[in-house]
């Protein structure tokens, strides 16, 4: 959002700083700068210099600037639009800071608490950032009305007492507004909020009408003094009247839904199919069948992020357009069945890649597989990749293949820690135990080495040394464990020993993988 002109000169203003405005126009900011020689000139941005008498370049003609002044200066003429406050400069600049974490806080807060489905006295409630101890009036007839409380403590008139002590409106004021038509003409034909006063309340009040969907569903009506009626705090009105019209069309709604069709497909997948029979017809009738090849996606946010309603919505419209293929909300994830002929398997990580990057989530794929009558088994190995990615192994990667992890998943499911680690080579501790002691990286060269499917140049560019060093390791290693790489038996072992070692390393691991 931006934050308007008239809106930082209230927030400085209530930190008793002197403003002398010199712009007289409707702007508004996206953030502040500070400026410097050098920089590229930005009309969004507020910038901010210490000295009153500085004249910007010309590339900075559209730019405002805002200066502190002591009360020994006097005001210039200046050939550029800016601001000067009567503030330290230090204070000045920190107060700007705050004014525009306030207004971008109070915006992202009002935004996911209207995605979360929030009350209207919930929103309301956020914007005490704002407005001081806000209340709210949810009328039928006026659908919404909030004002001061604190204001409202002052204004002494009967409805003001009224409302306040019964939280809904009296009858008397009710016939008045309604049959107002100066009122009501204003209310429909003003789409942006405005200040009156109408003779059926003692003092002028800011009036913003609601609209969605061209109608006009309600008012907000902020009451004060005249003092507090500022441009400033019509600015914010009218923010704040577009996000509750975006909490009229939000109002209800729940997470994506699937249709009863999509539903039943999800449960054959997973496995929870109520007939055979009906089942197949079913599945026929979806369009998947034995002859294809299919394979199953999951897509869940990264850590961290908060998955709102809107974002899966617009994701699973986004990757069905995408992919070509059915798309369905699972809870807090979204399952894709991807049919290969569209899609090949080889090629979904890099069609996903940089989509998943954007929208900041992380992906697990199955095994490959023919219809549905089996699917329970590969949705759960799309699950185990999810779930095993959550290590620090695997910085900055997005798309997961089982075959990465389905030595972690059966060793998961074969005995205890203790049987586990009987079966590692005994050549892992002996290589760990020197690397300790020397402080060297044979294991992890060993390591390498075998990932790399004992490919040599490989390995020594992975590990960034030349190649006649890495054979030197690998002499070393022979020398000291007694193994042959040239033996598959022995490689399959280490490679099961590894597997074993990261496999538990992740399931005692307490930090969950950042990615950025």
């Amino acid at each position: 959002m931006d934050v308007t002109l008239n809106m930082i000169l209230d927030y400085i203003a209530k930190e008793e700083v002197i403003t002398l405005d010199h712009i007289h126009t409707h702007v508004g900011f996206s953030d502040i700068r500070v400026y410097y020689p050098g920089i590229h000139a930005n009309p969004s941005y507020l910038y901010y210099h210490e000295s009153p008498a500085f004249q910007p370049p010309d590339a900075f003609e559209a730019c405002c600037f805002v200066h502190p002044i002591r009360e020994t200066q006097e005001a210039s003429a200046h050939h550029h639009k800016c601001i000067l406050c009567l503030c330290e400069g230090g204070k000045l600049l920190e107060l700007l800071q705050d004014c525009f974490l306030t207004y971008r806080s109070w915006y992202v807060d009002m935004n996911r608490k209207i995605l979360e489905g929030g009350s209207l006295q919930e929103l309301i409630d956020i914007s005490q950032k704002i407005i001081t101890n806000p209340i709210v009036i949810d009328d039928a007839g006026f659908r919404i009305l909030a004002f001061n409380q604190e204001r409202m403590s002052q204004l002494d008139d009967y409805e003001s007492t009224f409302q306040v002590t019964h939280r809904y409106h009296s009858a008397s004021y009710v016939a008045s507004i309604t049959s107002n038509p100066i009122f009501l003409r204003n209310l429909k034909n003003r789409h942006k909020p405005f200040i009156h006063h109408y003779d059926f309340l003692p003092h002028p009040s800011i009036y913003a009408p609601i609209f969605f969907q061209e109608k006009l569903i309600g008012f907000l009506t902020i009451i004060g003094h005249y003092m507090d009626l500022t441009q400033g705090m019509l600015d914010f009105a009218g923010i704040l009247v577009e996000l509750l019209s975006r909490a009229m069309r939000y109002s209800g709604v729940t997470p994506y839904r699937n249709s009863p069709e999509d539903n039943i497909l999800l449960r054959l997948i997973k496995g929870e199919g109520y007939d055979a029979q009906i089942d197949a017809v079913f599945l026929e009738k979806a369009g998947v069948t034995p002859d294809n090849l299919y394979y199953i996606a999951l897509l869940r946010f990264v850590p961290h992020l908060d998955v709102l309603i809107s974002i899966q919505q617009r994701l699973i419209q986004a990757l069905e357009h995408l992919l070509k293929s059915k798309v369905l909300a699972d809870n807090d994830t979204i399952l894709i069945l991807v049919q290969d002929k569209r899609v090949p398997y080889a090629q979904f990580s890099g069609i996903i890649d940089e989509f998943s990057r954007a929208n900041g989530f992380v992906v697990g794929l199955s095994l490959p597989f023919r219809g549905v009558e089996n699917a329970s088994y590969f949705y759960r190995q799309a699950a185990c990749c999810l779930t095993w990615c959550q290590s620090k192994d695997f910085p900055g990667t997005r798309c997961f293949f089982y075959g990465r992890f389905v030595l972690y998943d059966v060793l998961s499911h074969f005995g205890t820690s203790a049987e586990l680690a009987a079966i590692k080579h005994p050549a892992l501790a002996i290589l760990e135990s020197h690397d300790q002691n020397k402080v060297g990286e044979l294991k992890k060269t060993m390591e390498v080495f075998l990932d790399c499917g004992n490919d040599v140049l490989k390995a020594a560019r992975q590990l960034n040394i030349h190649k006649n060093s890495l054979y030197y390791r690998l002499a070393k290693i022979s020398e000291m464990t007694g193994i042959d790489f040239d033996n598959s038996a022995v490689c399959s072992h280490l490679c099961l020993s590894l597997s074993i070692e990261r496999m538990q390393e992740i399931s005692t691991s307490s930090t969950v993988l950042e990615i950025t």
